[in-house]
């Protein structure tokens, strides 16, 4: 198995029969605590958009809902390939902590 870094990234590896590659499980966890993070942060800015009614709903309601829908797809499909990667260390903790 071929092992290579990506530009100031994480180590990655390639199988020698498909070369797919694959991401080491420590690293899957922290991706999975930034996306994480990365809801924390987008719901932070729903409670400043939607409190006080500074800005109206109509100016950012459809984006609001665009961004928290890719961003829920995003983890969906990381999580997925994890699993693929990882299916015996499998935990929905690693993108959803104790939400799911």
């Amino acid at each position: 198995m071929a092992l290579t870094r990506t530009t100031n990234g994480p180590i990655v590896h390639l199988s020698a029969m498909a070369q797919k590659q694959t991401t080491d499980m420590d690293d899957w966890e922290e991706i999975g605590e930034q996306a994480q993070k990365a809801r924390e942060e987008l719901f932070k800015l729903h409670e400043l958009l939607g409190g006080g009614d500074a800005v109206p709903k109509t100016v950012w309601r459809d984006a609001f809902e665009k961004a928290d829908g890719g961003l829920s797809a995003l983890k969906s499909d990381l999580e997925d390939r994890m699993v693929e990667e990882h299916p015996d260390e499998f935990d929905t903790d690693v993108f959803y902590g104790g939400d799911y």
